[in-house]
């Protein structure tokens, strides 16, 4: 199981990072996923390399690809 940290941050940084994630994910999306259906794509590659971290303890990992998930999922959320 992944190692949990003593604290958890407040909802307003980590609003911050993926507010920072989504901004500087934006200009190097492929200019082909234009719709809900190619960020769907995009969502299930992203999650699974996250899903692939939480499952094998890779906690220097979780929190990147967690945040790049989130992005995606923000851009799907964005486009409905």
């Amino acid at each position: 199981m992944a190692e949990q940290k003593d604290t958890i941050k407040d909802l307003e940084a980590l609003i911050n990072e993926i507010s920072t994630q989504v901004e500087n994910s934006r200009p190097g999306y492929d200019a082909s996923l234009k719709t809900v259906k190619d960020f769907r794509w995009l969502f299930d590659q992203e999650s699974s390399k996250m899903n692939q971290a939480i499952f094998n303890s890779q906690t220097d990992q979780i929190h990147e690809s967690c945040l790049k998930t989130i992005a995606v999922l923000v851009e799907i959320l964005a486009r409905t």
